[in-house]
């Protein structure tokens, strides 16, 4: 999952540049996966997918909870939140065909998935975590 992470974090830049527009607001169908201090048995993390985000003037992100937290009091899915760069650690993006691009850390969690499960996120994955006609940075 490390690697994961790191690959996703490393394709970061690359991502942003094609998914932002000038105002620094996303596209649709794109998506962070966000780690949060929390009060939590996992490490104090809850690592969570965020939509609908944007980065501010000052390089900072805002976003909104794609999915319903565990450990996030009074928040919820749809909920506005705040964070960095830094606590970003996986992206995706849905193309015009319908491919998942990035999902670095869902290709890992899907070999542990029972086949039934896996196979329909397994279609919609593209082969390559990035689109070929993004250029690298």
């Amino acid at each position: 999952m490390n690697t994961a992470i790191e690959q996703a974090r490393n394709t970061l830049n690359v991502f942003l540049a094609n998914v932002l527009d000038a105002k620094g607001e996303s596209q649709p169908d794109t998506t962070l996966k966000v780690s949060f201090q929390v009060d939590a048995p996992d490490n104090g993390h809850e690592i969570i997918w965020i939509s609908g985000f944007f980065r501010n003037t000052e390089g900072h992100f805002i976003g909104y909870l794609a999915n319903e937290p565990n450990y996030m009091p009074g928040k919820q899915i749809g909920s506005k939140v705040h964070f960095t760069a830094h606590q970003i650690r996986d992206w995706g993006y849905f193309d015009a065909d319908g491919k998942l691009f990035g999902h670095y850390t869902t290709r890992v969690l899907l070999k542990e998935m029972p086949q039934d499960q896996a196979k329909p996120i397994l279609d919609l994955l593209s082969e390559s975590p990035v689109p070929s006609r993004w250029k690298p940075l």
